[in-house]
């Protein structure tokens, strides 16, 4: 339940601390955390909440420890509920069947507590939905980033089954030139030697002749 706000327009920090039964160092530390719980300090820098002020850090309360939200969770909650900060947030209550004077006070409470209440359900529905939304994204990245994997690694096994293939053809093509090469070089090296031979044969026969037939045996005179 929202508590009863004083019919002020201006409170301390131990006042506001009061009313959400916290310590003033939680709402300081809220400040911090929430953008738009931005109090004005006076001449002495101390913080003078506003009434819009008040309010907000009741729906943080509310948010945090009735709902259970958390730090983010609950900022969600406010960008959901109102997001032109700017204009204030007592313009939630500025309705028909919210207080008039934009707090909930006096007999009025009830109103702007079941306003927002019921802003609150729908910001919970509108989280939950984004929650769920970003499961079901998750979901479909994994998904995506398995196939991308599998198809990664077909493509991969295929790549490899091609470089062997192309390997092995070189080797052989490889292999068959260096036989032919050596083959030729054989029957090269063959001729050039029964090349040889033949002019070895010539130059004996050269020889042969040049020197003509030789003397048969001496024999002696006068016998």
């Amino acid at each position: 339940m929202v508590p009863k706000i004083p019919d002020k327009y201006f409170f301390k920090i131990g006042e506001v601390a009061k009313l959400a039964e916290v310590e003033p160092y939680v709402l300081r530390y809220w400040e911090t955390e929430f953008e738009w719980l931005n109090p004005e300090k006076n001449r002495k820098n101390q913080r003078v909440y506003s009434r819009k002020d008040v309010e907000l850090v009741l729906l943080i309360h509310l948010l945090l420890h009735k709902n259970r939200y958390t730090i983010e969770g609950a900022r969600m909650v406010l960008r959901d509920l109102n997001e032109d900060w700017a204009a204030g947030f007592d313009m939630r209550f500025d309705r028909p069947d919210a207080p008039q004077t934009g707090a909930v006070t006096g007999a009025a409470a009830p109103a702007g507590t079941d306003v927002m209440s019921r802003e609150i359900e729908q910001a919970k529905k509108k989280h939950a939905q984004a929650e769920k939304d970003l499961k079901d994204a998750k979901l479909r990245g994994l998904e995506a980033a398995a196939a991308l994997a599998e198809e990664r690694k077909q493509h991969d096994l295929q790549m490899s089954a091609a470089l062997a293939e192309e390997r092995k053809k070189n080797e052989q093509q490889m292999a068959a030139a260096l036989a032919e090469e050596r083959k030729k070089n054989e029957q090269q090296m063959a001729a050039t030697l029964a090349e040889i031979a033949e002019h070895v044969e010539a130059m004996k026969a050269l020889a042969e002749e040049e020197e003509g037939p030789r003397p048969g045996p001496f024999i002696g005179q006068g016998n």
